[in-house]
């Protein structure tokens, strides 16, 4: 009888104790990096998504370095938008995205990053919406500005 008990004390002691646990890393590593520097077309439309006159920007290089599989920092530099002015740059930190298939996704839209636009005048962006597959990148950015209200900058390029 205290051979029978020893064995189930053994079998229990494996069954609770030398279980195999999946892998609890938390860590979502898709394989799928969009950093690097990129060269495109950015246009910028004012007060209207879709004006007769948008500021159009071609061969425009900007940056996008990645923080591991969560978010990017995204860095345009020497924006004229009118002539005589001084340039402006768009740094948005921390964008968060999601991964679907081959696919990244920019679906953030309660975004509140500071702006400078035209020297002094502060905006705020709002949303970033847009993909990077492969080596193309297309996205929107929405900023708000107290005097314009609405500033639309289609964002589309091509890594180098």
């Amino acid at each position: 009888m205290k051979k029978n008990l020893f064995y189930l004390f053994i079998a229990l002691f494996a069954v609770a104790f030398m279980t195999a646990c999946g892998d609890d890393d938390d860590d979502k590593d898709t394989g799928i990096n969009v950093a690097g520097s990129y060269t495109g077309t950015i246009i910028i439309n004012i007060t209207d998504e879709e004006s007769e006159n948008p500021i159009k920007l071609e061969n425009q290089e900007f940056t996008v370095t990645q923080n591991g599989q969560e978010s990017i920092n995204l860095s345009i530099s020497g924006l004229v938008l009118a002539e005589g002015t001084a340039p402006m740059d768009i740094s948005a930190p921390n964008v968060p995205f999601s991964v679907d298939g081959e696919k990244v996704i920019l679906n953030s839209t309660d975004l509140n990053i500071p702006l400078k636009v035209l020297g002094d005048l502060d905006a705020y962006i709002k949303s970033m919406v847009g993909n990077f597959q492969g080596n193309e990148v297309a996205f929107k950015i929405v900023a708000e500005q107290e005097l314009v209200e609405k500033v639309y900058i289609t964002v589309t390029g091509t890594k180098k």
